[in-house]
């Protein structure tokens, strides 16, 4: 409704939220996803916006009520594994663990935040996708007032992933997007 209290702790989503929704109020939420789900169900917040992919890896999927198809921070749910250089047994159980889309993916996604050197305190997300061997990466960066809004595409090669992240922040650079960095 209009009015509501939405809580997130991230400055991408409060701006996506405020740009389709002006009427809501977005605040501040902090604390473990236990906690801000506790905050909620008390009463404190109308609404909180969480990444799926942490709410599915602590098995609580039952609290999702909508799927947002919002521009994401570089490689959400993406897990690492660091290893010596030169223990091959390990790196082998790695590799036949490891997929390669999802891996190109991300791989794409850290390339484009790398090059626009990115952080927190800057509203900046993307979107990727995989078809084939077709890799299609969506950057969107914004002013943390949402007031000036930077956005484009690139697809590519899978096997061109950081190519094209790195490329497709070159295109928003051009497009401005020093002046709000």
């Amino acid at each position: 409704a209009p009015g509501s209290r939405i809580g997130t702790c991230s400055l991408r989503r409060k701006v996506q939220l405020e740009l389709i929704r002006p009427d809501i109020n977005t605040s501040d939420i902090r604390g473990n996803v236990d906690t801000r789900l506790k905050k909620m169900d008390s009463g404190m917040y109308d609404g909180i916006i969480l990444a799926c992919a942490g709410l599915s890896r602590l098995n609580l999927n039952n609290r999702i009520s909508e799927v947002l198809d919002w521009y994401y921070a570089p490689g959400p749910g993406a897990l690492a594994a660091e290893i010596r250089i030169d223990n091959f047994a390990i790196k082998s159980i790695i590799e036949s663990v490891t997929e390669k889309a999802v891996m190109q993916q991300v791989i794409a996604e850290r390339a484009f935040i790398h090059r626009l050197n990115g952080g927190c305190h800057i509203p900046i997300g993307v979107k990727c996708s995989v078809n084939d061997a077709m890799l299609k990466l969506d950057g969107w960066l914004s002013s943390q007032d949402g007031s000036r809004i930077i956005s484009d595409c690139i697809s590519g090669k899978l096997d061109e992933a950081s190519s094209i992240g790195t490329l497709l922040a070159e295109k928003l650079i051009a497009q401005g997007a020093g002046d709000i960095l």
